[in-house]
């Protein structure tokens, strides 16, 4: 017969298998399940069902001594199975999360707002998957030290998990920054000209703020600085100067539209001047052509004073 201690382990193992079923299930993108586990508990409980059996029987003689021991052992072993089953699963769903939320955002952006994701955690987490392969290739039902290996592996999944809640935490911000950029981004497309009349300060005072900022940025990031208040401040005040460059998007655009009226106007009287001075060109070169052809009809002799041709 199983021992209290072998059927707290058993319970503690099930309950341990089934919250990291419901929280890998919640997490995966597709809210899917996985059926492996699923059948292991069916195997277990069949097992579980033989062993009752063989205890409530009245006819004991049919059974081995060591009926119900055995079949309690093979309950444990899939119940294992499906500890391994759903932590493997487990751990897919939470790198899935990870390589989605990094995955549309350059290197620059994603370094500003989690300093320490190149230099720290993505070697963690490439180091964890390594844990977490040898795992899965070394686990033996039978090994005596398996609960030991599982508390290693709950280990790992939890710190996992704590990663990738910081880096979807994090993807506000990147998502921010990469916003930031592209407002200004946005400028390069003004001239110098325009941007001054809108933002008198942005050549003298905020472009080499911001260029201040971004070096700060990454000095933390190479420095390996957790995300801490200082870190904040930057991209807030960067945010800041972002809302501002916005706010003065319709002076630049009026600026844009106002400059580009004058410069047609300027090709319009450039052309207009050109059709004029082409006309009056073309004038005087027919009145000189007409003053020519006069002046020759007068210096020419009538035709009456012509001496007559010799016979």
């Amino acid at each position: 017969m199983p021992t209290p201690d072998e059927w707290r382990d058993f319970v503690n193992l099930y309950f341990r298998t089934k919250s990291l079923f419901i929280q890998a299930e919640e997490l995966s993108f597709e809210k899917d399940t996985v059926l492996q586990p699923i059948m292991e508990w069916r195997h277990a409980l069949d097992h579980l069902m033989r062993a009752k059996t063989a205890e409530l029987g009245n006819d004991s003689s049919q059974y081995a001594p060591d009926y119900t021991d055995k079949q309690f052992s093979k309950a444990l072993g899939h119940c294992y199975r499906a500890y391994f089953d759903t932590a493997d699963w487990f751990s897919m769903v939470m790198r899935d999360r990870i390589l989605h939320a990094l995955q549309d955002y350059s290197p620059t952006a994603i370094t500003a707002a989690l300093p320490t994701y190149y230099s720290e955690m993505r070697l963690r987490i490439n180091t964890i998957n390594d844990e977490i392969s040898g795992l899965r290739e070394g686990k033996d039902i039978q090994d005596e030290g398996l609960i030991d290996g599982i508390d290693h592996y709950d280990k790992l999944l939890q710190e996992l998990k704590e990663m990738c809640i910081q880096i979807e935490s994090g993807e506000r911000a990147i998502l921010a920054y990469r916003h930031n950029e592209e407002v200004l981004d946005s400028l390069t497309q003004y001239d110098t000209e325009t941007v001054t009349a809108a933002l008198p300060t942005y050549y003298s005072e905020t472009r080499p703020r911001i260029d201040t900022i971004r070096d700060e940025l990454t000095a933390l990031s190479q420095d390996n600085a957790p995300i801490g208040d200082r870190h904040n401040a930057l991209l807030q005040e960067l945010t800041e100067i972002c809302e501002q460059v916005e706010h003065a998007k319709g002076a630049l655009k009026e600026h844009d539209r106002a400059r580009s009226r004058s410069e047609k106007k300027k090709w319009i009287w450039t052309i207009a001047g050109g059709i004029v001075v082409g006309a009056a060109l073309i004038l005087f070169g027919l009145l000189k052509s007409c003053a020519a052809t006069s002046s020759d009809n007068d210096t020419r002799p009538p035709a009456s004073a012509q001496p007559a041709p010799p016979r």
